[in-house]
């Protein structure tokens, strides 16, 4: 299913003002994922400085990203659905393979927006994890407004249900109310987001030591998001891939996780390394 903003009258609009026929209005997805990308990047604008980065050295970290993390989204989406492919022929392979390849998959733009991330502070020689934390703060957030984009293009569902919550892509479809997986991921990651703007300004207030913190944030989310995404990949009934017994997501979500409690760990002994023993007397 296609949502579009405006609908028919849109269309109407523009073919009588400006004589062009076929507009349809504005897609909705598209458009949430403008939306999340400008919102993502005013919120970093107020915080860049906080972490120790310069204008340009911004401008930078979002070309990164954004290469890298649109290149990873589309090539996991073709890499682990390859069984889908029609390999009756050449031209069957070629449009099944660039339909696959023109789909989104969040965890390979995630994971490729960490190589570009990893890139970036290579070259520009700043912290990897204090960087991090800046970034995760804000993804929540950019998450959550792209997940409203897979609701209203009925894409990123849940598996068949006849209870209250059940909803339809599109109304009316013969597939039946579905369980909406996307508003679960909108919900979770606004909450997210708010857990980890709190977290932020804790540690990152004017005048408060860091360096030592550096981490937290991105240990929160990779121990946290990946814990739900398990979960409710039991919920969802898209076709996405599988490995083993496991969807795709599922099975990043175990090294994520894993890797998040390590850099939770990390952070804790830097932490305590940092606190200085009371002795006998109170004497340090």
């Amino acid at each position: 299913m296609h949502a579009w903003f405006f609908g028919s009258w849109w269309g109407d609009f523009v073919k009588n003002v400006f004589g062009i026929e076929g507009a349809v209005g504005i897609p909705a997805y598209g458009a949430m994922m403008t939306l999340a990308f400008v919102c993502g990047a005013v919120l970093v604008l107020f915080i860049y400085k906080k972490f120790s980065l310069k204008f340009g050295q911004l401008c930078w970290l979002v070309v990164y990203m954004a290469v890298f993390g649109l290149l990873g989204s589309h090539v996991f989406s073709l890499l682990f659905r390859i069984p889908e492919i029609d390999f009756s022929s050449w031209e069957t392979i070629k449009s099944s393979a660039l339909k696959l390849f023109s789909a989104l998959m969040y965890y390979g733009g995630f994971l490729g927006g960490l190589l570009g991330l990893v890139v970036f502070c290579k070259k520009e020689n700043v912290g990897f994890y204090k960087t991090g934390d800046m970034i995760l703060i804000v993804l929540p957030l950019c998450h959550a407004i792209g997940r409203v984009g897979c609701f209203l293009a009925g894409c990123c569902y849940g598996r068949h249900t006849d209870g209250p919550l059940g909803v339809e892509f599109p109304y009316g479809s013969s597939v039946g109310k579905v369980i909406p997986t996307q508003l679960f991921e909108v919900g979770f990651n606004l909450l997210l987001f708010a857990a980890l703007l709190l977290v932020y300004i804790l540690v990152y207030k004017k005048g408060a030591e860091t360096d030592g913190k550096r981490g937290l944030i991105c240990g929160i989310y990779l121990t946290a998001y990946p814990v739900f995404r398990f979960i409710v990949e039991f919920f969802r009934d898209d076709t996405r891939g599988t490995i083993l017994f496991l969807s795709v997501s599922q099975f990043i979500s175990l090294f994520l996780f894993a890797y998040g409690v390590y850099v939770l760990v990390t952070v804790s002994k830097r932490l305590r390394k940092a606190v200085p023993s009371v002795g006998v007397g109170g004497q340090v």
